[in-house]
C-alpha cells in the first residue's frame, strides 16, 4: 500500500487508507505548463467524489458491471449522466436514457 506515486518532479499521487486498508482518499497533484493542480478524490464503497477547483462530480457504480451514474455541478446545474457498463442482450428489457441523460 504505498503513501506516495511520484513521476518525475511535477507528477504526484498521495494516498489515504481506511481501517481495512481500502484506499479512502487520494490527492493528484500535477503541474502542466508550470501551474499546479489538485485534484482530491473521495472513495467510498461503490461511489467516488472527485473535486478539482472547487467543482465536485460523483460517480456511483451500478452492481455487476450495469454502468455508472455521474453527477456534476456545472454553473449550478445537476446534469445526471448515466454510461452502460454492459451490453444488453435482446430480447430482455432495457433502460431507455437518450444522449445518456434521464
Amino acid at each position: 500500500m504505498p503513501k506516495r506515486i511520484s513521476k518525475g518532479e511535477a507528477d504526484s499521487s498521495q494516498f489515504t487508507y481506511g481501517p481495512e486498508h481500502q484506499r479512502s482518499k487520494q490527492t493528484k497533484t500535477s503541474q502542466p505548463n508550470g501551474n499546479p493542480a489538485v485534484t482530491t478524490t473521495y472513495y467510498a464503497g461503490a461511489q467516488e467524489a472527485d473535486i478539482n477547483n472547487g467543482q465536485a462530480t460523483v460517480k456511483t457504480y451500478w452492481p455487476y458491471g450495469l454502468g455508472v451514474e455521474i453527477d456534476q455541478a456545472v454553473n449550478r446545474i445537476r446534469p445526471r449522466q448515466f454510461h452502460e457498463g454492459l451490453r444488453w442482450p435482446l430480447p430482455s428489457p432495457k433502460p431507455v436514457f437518450k444522449n445518456g441523460w434521464y
